[in-house]
């Protein structure tokens, strides 16, 4: 079986809704990618203990169930196949320890996927993961946090582990042995590359998972600057505010407003995108080239050109200026998506009280045809309605029993 283990902002979001919108396609030739969500990130956060959302505060996010895990690995056991595809781009950055048990519990024939890209190139989708999160610190400032003199890997250990790439590659290595472990290098001039490999590793037709069309949300397609400080800026309000919660600025804000935001709107061409200045893009490829040495060293399989991932990318001399305006569609699509979320949020939520309503209602005696059996049936079933909504169904009846009345009348 494939485990994709990573790293983030490689494609990995595109790769595994492909895998969701080709399961059956795949599970015809032989290969299960399991569950019904796009990835297997409740899995991969379950096994870890560690949290989808913000890890400290009042308002923090809560461990997933371990569950979700059990249920993972029941569903890869009980396979007929033994090609089984399972994604998700933290299993790079659990603890050995976490990384033994996933494939103890698997049990199968683990080869570990690494998908890697340029890492100067990756500084400012990395930072954007960052903002859907609910950071405040605008890029340069995260920058200086991350790479410069105010580097604080502390406050930021997450992205410290995710550019150790060798030392992610060397521990899945010792746990699976080096010729179980594929580091496959993103290549700007070869998009087809990352699909390519995974179709050859599982042996299924070429472009099974390279010829889907993918959204902008599915494609997580990267914000422009102005889209970004409209996320930033807003932010900086909900973040401060003691009444939300992660699981409100996600499903709302998140889930809501910036995917809205994503897939909806196609950017015009020359809105500012973002690029790291020159020193921090130099400062990214200088940490880059020691684990490009290392991961040489490993005996790991390489597809693609491995000292890519040094190179310096494309920057700008300086920080441009903090944008000071939105295009109007932008914030339409975020208004929009926060709109639909919030109404499917109130439906689910009268649709529980319905159900909960109905669960706890008494069973509505049985009538022997008195008068006074029909009237102790009726109080049952109306207790705990209010007593304006009863007179109101009330009048209701008597209007449709005299309209029939009515008719019959005129008919005569």
């Amino acid at each position: 079986m494939l485990l994709h283990v990573g790293l983030p902002k490689t494609g990995t979001t595109a790769l595994q809704n492909a895998a969701a919108r080709r399961r059956r396609a795949l599970l015809e030739h032989g290969v299960l990618y399991p569950g019904t969500h796009h990835n297997h990130s409740w899995a991969s956060f379950a096994v870890a203990r560690r949290r989808r959302g913000w890890g400290s505060g009042p308002n923090k996010a809560a461990v997933p169930p371990i569950s979700h895990w059990e249920d993972l690995v029941a569903e890869v056991r009980a396979a007929e196949t033994r090609r089984v595809l399972v994604s998700h781009e933290y299993f790079a950055e659990h603890s050995a320890t976490v990384c033994e048990r996933v494939v103890r519990d698997l049990d199968r024939d683990v080869h570990v996927v690494f998908t890697m890209r340029n890492q100067s190139s990756l500084l400012s989708s990395t930072w954007q993961e960052y903002l859907k999160n609910g950071i405040t610190l605008d890029f340069p400032q995260w920058l200086e946090a991350v790479l410069g003199s105010d580097e604080d890997p502390e406050q930021f250990r997450a992205f410290a582990k995710r550019t150790a790439l060798s030392d992610s590659v060397a521990k899945w290595a010792r746990i699976v042995g080096p010729e179980r472990v594929t580091v496959a290098v993103l290549d700007k001039d070869n998009p087809s590359l990352l699909t390519e490999t995974f179709e050859s590793l599982l042996d299924v037709p070429r472009g099974l998972l390279g010829d889907v069309e993918l959204s902008g949300a599915r494609a997580n397609r990267s914000m422009t600057a102005p889209e970004a400080e409209l996320v930033r800026s807003m932010n900086a309000d909900l973040r401060g505010h003691e009444d939300v919660s992660w699981d409100l600025f996600r499903g709302l804000y998140r889930l809501g407003a910036i995917t809205s935001m994503l897939s909806e709107r196609e950017p015009a061409p020359d809105e500012p995108r973002i690029l790291p200045p020159r020193w921090a893009a130099e400062a990214a490829a200088a940490r880059a080239r020691g684990h490009v040495e290392a991961i040489a060293g490993l005996g790991v399989t390489v597809v693609g050109r491995l000292d890519d991932l040094a190179a310096v990318g494309p920057s700008i001399p300086e920080p441009e200026p903090t944008p000071d305006a939105v295009p109007v569609q932008a914030a339409r699509e975020a208004t929009l998506g926060t709109f639909w979320s919030a109404a499917k949020r109130i439906g689910a939520l009268e649709e529980q009280i319905a159900a909960l309503s109905a669960a706890a209602r008494p069973p509505v005696p049985a009538t022997d045809g008195t008068v006074r059996s029909h009237v102790r049936a009726g109080l049952v079933a109306t207790e705990g309605i209010a007593s304006r909504a009863l007179v109101l169904a009330l009048l209701g009846r008597v209007a449709v029993r005299t309209k029939r009345l009515l008719r019959r009348g005129r008919r005569a």
